[in-house]
């Protein structure tokens, strides 16, 4: 997906693919999200994470992140691990 013109301006042009893959399954479960705010970062770990309960998986151990800061430094991306016994 892609568009023209100036992103910044307009707020269109862009969106940001989301994505988790199960180490083990390699069951993958992604989204296109307008951003990359923690908040919407914890909104899609849950849904994730709902989604592989819903196959079988019901719990994660371990998450690899790249190094943005919605993961790095989010209170709230850290509190969702915490609550989940899951980290990074």
């Amino acid at each position: 997906m892609h568009g023209r013109g100036n992103v910044a301006q307009q707020g269109v042009g862009y969106v940001f693919v989301h994505s988790i893959v199960d180490d083990h399954t390699r069951l993958a479960y992604s989204e296109p999200l307008p951003d990359e705010k923690a908040p919407t970062v914890v909104g899609f770990l849950t849904r994730a994470l709902e989604n592989y309960r819903q196959h079988g998986i019901p719990h994660i151990r371990a998450i690899m992140t790249d190094n943005h800061l919605s993961y790095k430094r989010s209170l709230l991306f850290k509190a969702l691990l915490n609550a989940t016994g899951s980290n990074t």
